[in-house]
């Protein structure tokens, strides 16, 4: 690379071992899969990206130089802290034989207390080692472990439970308790819900948003942070209550270092219901004339402003105060999807408790809410004092939310 002064050369290397472990109904399966990739990534007239599973990096390198000098503006870097030495995430073991009793316990206790109905479940382990290197100067590598298990119960509807740690098979067998009654509670509330009352739909109401349904409201709300897609603050000022932080070096999606070789940093996204800072690459630091502090994602396209752990600071309010605030309104927890709409955040639950004259009367079936994005702060009255935590995958990014419920006005879809 030292040739090449005026342009900006990255070379990643990722090592990933993946064996997924499943139990549909009456099956047991196993796979496994492995690769290993090559990618390199050069910012000069425009980003030029190469990657091959063969060990190519010379010609990857005169490929993206040709893409890089097509382009007619100069790419422009912020300057950041980078990435030296190596790095380690988790610890633990997988068994095969051990895991496939794990589900089989999880599956007989279900269905002991539910009775007939469909369970599958799938646990997912994955081994990476992903290297960076730099022409200005990061030079790193991060081992990581994670585990997560996708459990759903098909009996009067759907319901899920989805959970991730870093590390082995021990790091999920520690909550199998924990698991079963969550995943029953779920399914025992989906077969005696009622469906909403269709005139309440296009109505505000109370709505105590609650685990997934919490963490999904605020996952949505960072993708309006995320400086690669936003030129302003769009997200008027609201309940002091809420403080957001984006922390990469404590959680699921968590990293030293992020997919330009920028040291991992957590970050103030809201402060007491005010937006203070934005998701950056470097390119975008560079823009807003800010520091990077590691949210550069993805090593085969242009980085991506992305979240990587969320962490909401838990408030004052327990669940039951927060019940008693309501007249009439849901408590909404699961998840089936959420989504932005324009500026509208979109949360489709998977169960919902209707309340009123502050009292818990059955659960219930809510379509969605909407939330306004720019009064969504201003919205909510009340936060709890107890945190859920969430993990997924979006973009092929490991990501997870660690939040309180929150009672806010939202209007029923």
């Amino acid at each position: 690379m030292e040739e090449l002064k005026r342009e900006h050369i990255q070379v990643s290397k990722i090592k990933t071992k993946i064996l997924e472990v499943a139990t549909r109904g009456d099956s047991f399966e196993c796979n496994k899969t492995s690769s290993k990739i090559t990618a390199v990534r050069i910012a000069k007239n425009s980003w030029g990206i190469a990657s091959s599973n063969l060990d190519n990096e010379s010609e990857l390198i005169k490929k993206a130089m040709s893409f890089a000098s097509k382009g007619s503006k100069k790419i422009e870097l912020a300057e950041a802290k980078l990435a030296h030495g190596s790095y380690s995430i988790g610890k633990g073991f997988f068994d095969e034989e051990e895991c496939i009793t794990f589900l089989s316990d999880l599956v007989k206790q279900i269905k002991e207390e539910l009775g007939r109905c469909f369970v599958e479940g799938i646990v997912t382990y994955e081994e990476s080692i992903r290297n960076i290197k730099t022409s200005d100067g990061a030079d790193a590598s991060e081992e990581k472990r994670l585990i997560d298990l996708n459990i759903s119960v098909a009996l009067k509807g759907v319901s899920s439970l989805h959970i991730g740690k870093i590390g082995g098979l021990n790091a999920i067998e520690s909550d199998f308790e924990i698991i079963t009654n969550e995943i029953k509670r779920k399914a025992i509330g989906l077969l005696t819900a009622k469906y909403l009352n269709p005139l309440m739909r296009g109505f505000k109401m109370d709505v105590i948003l609650s685990k997934e349904a919490s963490c999904a409201f605020f996952h949505e709300l960072a993708h309006k942070l995320e400086a690669d897609v936003v030129s302003k603050i769009e997200i008027r000022e609201g309940n002091k209550e809420i403080t957001l932080h984006d922390d990469p070096l404590n959680g699921f999606g968590g990293y030293f270092f992020d997919d330009e070789g920028v040291l991992a940093e957590k970050k103030v996204l809201i402060e007491r219901g005010k937006v203070k800072n934005l998701l950056h690459t470097r390119e975008t630091a560079r823009k807003f004339n800010t520091k990077p502090k590691g949210n550069g994602r993805g090593l085969y396209t242009i980085p991506k402003a992305f979240q990587s752990n969320l962490v909401v600071e838990a408030g004052d309010w327990s669940f039951e105060e927060m019940v008693e605030e309501m007249r009439e309104g849901f408590i909404l927890e699961g998840l089936v999807k959420a989504e932005l709409q324009d500026d509208v955040i979109l949360i489709y639950p998977e169960l919902g408790w209707y309340v009123k004259s502050r009292e818990i009367v059955c659960p219930a079936i809510v379509n969605c809410v909407k939330i306004p994005v720019p009064d969504s702060l201003n919205l909510v009255r009340c936060v709890g004092n107890k945190t859920f935590e969430r993990i997924s995958y979006e973009k092929g990014f490991p990501i997870s939310e660690k939040c309180p419920p929150v009672l806010l006005k939202a209007k029923l879809g």
